[in-house]
């Protein structure tokens, strides 16, 4: 037929629309959830509204509600909505107040209540939730993160979009950011498009990409998730490219354990520079949130580190190693109470090319000289509380490679990863069988 203009309101505006967001409602009714401002350009402050047509698009009518976050910057931008089982329409919108922003309609998208904030982190970025048909629960794709747009991080609720669940990483590799996710459920498989744009942060790929990744539903559900918990040397890619995500240890951790526990899925929580006394800090949000089966906890090299960004010398660790000991065993004690099982390891050791071996306090000693006194207490609170322990350190200097494999001097390249992931593997394996 002829295309025909809706009859937005006002006009003339900057009015937008995303991808995949129109639906059709049990009685016929098509809702399309639009975002707009007058002139983007001088008003960035966003403002999202309903349309709605009865008789399969030939007319519209605008819902009754501007839909509003008055006071964000950015407003409510770019809105979804899906029909619930009892027949109300939820709702949300992107905000850049840190979380997701949900509104419900009684009278099926004619009028909707105003938004209020939903108890899930995310950065201003688009969200996507749809009905899994074969299990009746909503499946959401957004950025679990605070700081951008990664990783792409899929949940489940089975209560209509009250509390979320069953948290999985689609995509985690820090080489790309992801948002504006369009799903589509074939047979056992949920398909996902979505763009794999530029990193958050560093130097990693400046291409962007259309990816389509297609995943089977029961993924979703299965409760093997492991969390690896560390600094710069879980999180494992290199920003030159010397060690990509596939080749990190958490990610062929994955590959190994799915060949015995089909469906396991590794969170990579690592973060560079991070100490334990950080670690515990985020362990709510990085690690808990995914309800893991097993957490993977390597700390130690930024606790025992003499040295502060700058770099600025220090005459004492930045962490004590009285205090290092005790943040290990509150980590450990809060996932036990979680559910969940801990392996231990202590840190890798470092060698003179670490690029402070002769800085500071540094300067004439042995470069491990200060991080054995941690190595000894992580190997302590493995026996204290009675969790698998992995000798990192031992295993490394046992090995005649070690130090031809931290080119750096302290993080590991591909070959070194490789090391460490065989050496947790078969811990894994049988804390997934218990």
């Amino acid at each position: 037929s002829v295309p025909q203009p809706m009859p937005i309101e006002p006009a003339p505006s900057y009015t937008g629309f995303n991808h995949d967001r129109a639906i059709q409602l049990g009685s016929g009714r098509i809702l399309m959830p639009l975002f707009y401002t007058t002139d983007y350009r001088v008003d960035p402050h966003i403002r999202s509204r309903v349309y709605y047509s009865d008789d399969e698009g030939s007319s519209w009518k605008p819902g009754k509600t501007i839909l509003d976050v008055p006071d964000g910057k950015a407003g409510a931008q770019e809105p979804g909505v899906v029909e619930l089982k009892d027949g109300r329409i939820l709702l949300w919108v992107r905000t850049d107040k840190g979380t997701i922003y949900r509104a419900y309609s009684n009278d099926r998208g004619e009028t909707f209540t105003q938004p209020e904030p939903m108890e899930l982190d995310s950065p201003l970025s688009p969200q996507s939730i749809k009905r899994i048909p074969s299990t009746g629960d909503l499946l959401l794709l957004w950025n679990y993160s605070t700081r951008g747009r990664f990783p792409l991080t899929a949940a489940i609720s089975k209560d209509e979009g009250k509390t979320w669940g069953n948290f999985h990483n689609l995509d985690q590799d820090p080489f790309h950011s992801y948002a504006y996710t369009s799903i589509q459920f074939l047979k056992d498989r949920a398909l996902f498009t979505y763009y794999a744009g530029p990193p958050v942060a560093g130097k990693g790929d400046r291409r962007w990409s259309l990816k389509l990744k297609a995943t089977p539903l029961k993924w979703f559900y299965d409760p093997k998730v492991i969390v690896t918990l560390g600094d710069s040397v879980t999180f494992g890619i290199r920003w030159d490219g010397s060690v990509k995500y596939a080749e990190t240890f958490s990610s062929l951790l994955e590959r190994d354990l799915q060949k015995s526990a089909p469906g396991a899925h590794v969170v990579n929580a690592g973060i560079g520079g991070n100490t334990s006394s950080q670690m515990l800090a985020r362990l709510d949000h990085d690690v808990l949130a995914y309800r893991p089966t097993v957490v993977v906890l390597m700390a130690g090299l930024n606790d025992a580190a003499y040295v502060d960004a700058g770099p600025t010398a220090r005459s004492t660790p930045r962490v004590a190693v009285v205090d290092y000991a005790r943040n290990l065993e509150q980590i450990i004690r809060r996932v036990r109470e979680a559910g969940a099982r801990v392996v231990l390891a202590s840190p890798n050791p470092m060698t003179a090319k670490y690029p402070f071996a002769n800085f500071g306090w540094y300067k004439g000693k042995d470069i491990n000289s200060g991080l054995t006194a941690y190595v000894e207490a992580s190997r302590e609170v493995g026996r204290r509380t009675g969790v698998p322990f992995v000798d990192l350190y031992q295993a490394y200097r046992s090995w005649n490679r070690f130090e031809a494999t931290l080119p750096d001097g302290v993080h590991p390249n591909a070959e070194g990863h490789a090391f460490v992931a065989a050496k947790f593997l078969p811990e894994c394996r049988k804390a997934l069988k218990k």
